[in-house]
């Protein structure tokens, strides 16, 4: 009956190569997934990256290959022999079904992290496209098990939609919250932990975290934003490198243990508590249930890790008042609107950004527009100051943003076309590619990827080339984010989300977890640098023995004496107000500190000179040296002469 059927009808042939080709291509991926996956990692690797395999493996894929291929056709062929003229329609019912299986083949590659680290930019638009692909698949095959459903059983409503539109719902109030803020205080401690083991490690610089706590000290004693530390004995405002108003909401905390470790707890902390306001943002557009899952995929986040493991910002707090203010806007609670809004703007040269991006967003949303435009006069007005104090730095002092902008004013051509380099579109491609492109945001979403933009425009660095400037990638989080649930809203009804509702479920979380399991801490914890990352995160009995001798020299230095230190010495002295760093005018301190690793370049020889005007020895133990302002004394010399320090005299 079948063949006579498709003689007379051709119409039906397409159809009919169509699902005998899905399901083909679904064998296929399996049979391949599965053989990739029993590979040994070594020999994985090659034949991803390189497409080198030994023969009789190659051999044994092929033959197994087309298996996949053949036996999946010819299942189908059988179901329309013995189905007869409802074959067909259940044949293709099946394919639209299992379709979103033909990128089983995909898998093993995503969650390799030689191929992302190797060829990141190939990574990454694999990962784009298999995000997308994803999405219109599973979106698909939800439609295809719908319609199947309506026709059997009509509006009746089933057990398994009852359960799924259960869990998008509520779940009982606070335990949802509860659970969160747990699982946030334990990402918090782990990631704090982790950035205390580097610090004693003695791997942080005075970029890292000297010079951001000894604006503190500074702050803390009422001397407003003067930072040695960063200029030395030259004149110089710390707003005129980085606008952080926000570190004096932290200055009582730090007043409490002032020293380089309190920053990096607090840092933690910010970052954890960031997912309390967008939690409570994501079970106001997409219920309780959807609202976890959308904070794990924030917890995942790679350049999130690495800006918490590395050194210390004040970006998390951006990422947490930009949360904050959105939820505000959102649940239009102007009591907490008064408190976000100010917090943001104070978040760095970015709080400006960060506001005019919700500012126009709204704008473009027709959504609280007075609020938006007093939002964007704000945010304009606090730029110029910040700008006017970089400014006085010298046109080089200016921050990535702010040279994103100017580029935009000035060439908006050579804006565009200077973000598709292959460095900035990477860097673009890691904050988009884990959330599946956020899922291709509507328009109006656009403008809340601003901060992203203008950094990427103006910056040098990029993450995770440079370990250093995660800090910076978190600029696009908050946007991105925020786009991601403005899109899921639109898709999802209370009812009966839409099918590519749970395509950009799936493909954002699919996304999301090759991500951080290639460059993030928490899935896979040797995914950078081949595992070598692992020693400048864990203490040996040399590393615990080597930090002892530092604090026993470091406590030969009364709090309130000045100290000049070598680079990797300043960020553990860094706590007194009168803290430089040995490669910029430092005057004559009272203690003089550094390592023998790090006696090169100018600091050797500023070190050299300082030495010679009375000095005198004051502690030594492994490579740590320390010298205060006193009479010279015979261990002083013998000290110079083995450091090699004499011959500058």
């Amino acid at each position: 009956m079948l063949i006579p059927r498709l003689r007379n009808d051709y119409s039906e042939l397409p159809r009919l190569a169509t699902a005998l080709a899905t399901l083909s291509a679904v064998g296929f991926s399996l049979v391949l997934c599965a053989q990739i996956s029993w590979m040994q990692l070594s020999p994985r690797s090659s034949y991803v990256l390189s497409n080198v395999l030994g023969a009789p493996a190659r051999n044994l894929l092929l033959s197994t290959l087309g298996a996949g291929i053949f036996l999946p056709a010819l299942a189908g062929l059988l179901l329309l022999w013995r189905r007869g003229a409802r074959g067909l329609e259940q044949l293709e019912y099946l394919a639209t079904l299992l379709s979103p299986l033909a990128l089983a083949c995909i898998m093993p590659g995503l969650f390799l992290s030689q191929v992302a680290q190797t060829k990141p930019l190939f990574y990454l638009v694999v990962l784009s496209a298999a995000g997308l692909v994803t999405r219109a698949l599973v979106g698909a095959s939800v439609r295809a098990r719908r319609a199947r459903i309506d026709s059997l059983h009509g509006s009746k409503p089933r057990a398994l939609p009852r359960v799924v539109a259960r869990l998008g719902g509520q779940l009982p109030s606070g335990t949802a919250l509860l659970f969160v803020s747990f699982v946030a205080a334990l990402f918090a401690w782990y990631f704090a932990r982790t950035a205390v083991t580097h610090h004693r490690l003695i791997l942080t610089t005075d970029t890292d975290l000297g010079i951001a706590e000894n604006l503190m000290a500074n702050l803390a004693h009422g001397n407003g934003f003067h930072a040695p530390a960063n200029f030395g004995t030259l004149p110089g405002n710390y707003l005129s490198i980085h606008a952080d108003y926000v570190a004096l909401l932290f200055v009582p905390l730090y007043r409490l243990l002032p020293n380089a470790e309190t920053l990096l707890w607090l840092q933690a902390a910010l970052a954890a508590l960031a997912v309390v306001p967008l939690f409570l943002l994501a079970a106001r557009l997409l219920g309780q249930a959807a609202a976890l899952w959308v904070s794990a995929a924030y917890l995942l986040l790679a350049p999130l890790h690495s800006a918490l493991a590395y050194g210390f910002s004040w970006l998390p707090a951006f990422c947490l008042f930009s949360f904050t203010l959105y939820y505000a806007v959102i649940s239009e609670r102007r009591w907490l609107i008064a408190l976000a809004l100010p917090a943001l703007l104070a978040c760095s040269d970015a709080g400006p950004f960060g506001v005019l991006a919700l500012g126009l967003f709204l704008i473009t949303s027709r959504k609280q527009t007075g609020l938006a435009v007093i939002m964007c006069l704000l945010a304009v007005c606090v730029f110029a100051i910040d700008v006017r104090f970089a400014l006085r730095a010298g046109d080089e002092r200016l921050p990535p943003v702010a040279l994103g902008v100017r580029t935009l004013l000035r060439n908006p051509i050579y804006f565009v076309l200077d973000l598709a380099r292959a460095t900035k579109l990477a860097a673009m491609l890691h904050a988009l590619a884990p959330l599946a492109l956020a899922p291709l945001a509507p328009l109006s979403s656009l403008p809340l990827l601003l901060p992203g933009l203008f950094f990427s425009s103006g910056s040098a660095e990029f993450w995770p080339g440079s370990p250093q400037a995660a800090h910076d990638q978190l600029l696009w989080i908050p946007g991105c984010l925020l786009s991601l649930l403005i899109a899921l809203s639109r898709l999802r009804d209370s009812a009966r989300p839409h099918p590519l509702f749970w395509g950009s479920v799936v493909a954002v979380s699919l996304a999301s977890l090759s991500h951080s399991y290639n460059f993030g801490f928490l899935l896979h914890a040797d995914a950078l640098q081949d595992g070598s990352r692992n020693g400048q995160f864990k203490l040996k009995p040399d590393d615990n023995r080597r930090y002892a001798a530092l604090q026993n020299v470091i406590r030969q230095i009364p709090p309130a004496a000045s100290v000049a230190a070598t680079t990797f010495m300043l960020s553990h002295v860094s706590s007194r107000t009168e803290a430089f760093d040995a490669r910029r005018p430092f005057g004559t301190p009272d203690y003089v500190f550094f390592s023998t690793r790090e006696l090169s370049g100018p600091a050797r020889t500023a070190i050299s000179t300082t030495l010679s005007h009375g000095y005198a020895l004051a502690a030594h133990a492994e490579e740590f040296y320390l010298f205060r302002r006193a009479a010279e004394t015979p261990e002083t010399s013998q000290a110079l002469r083995s450091l090699g320090l004499l011959s500058a005299q």
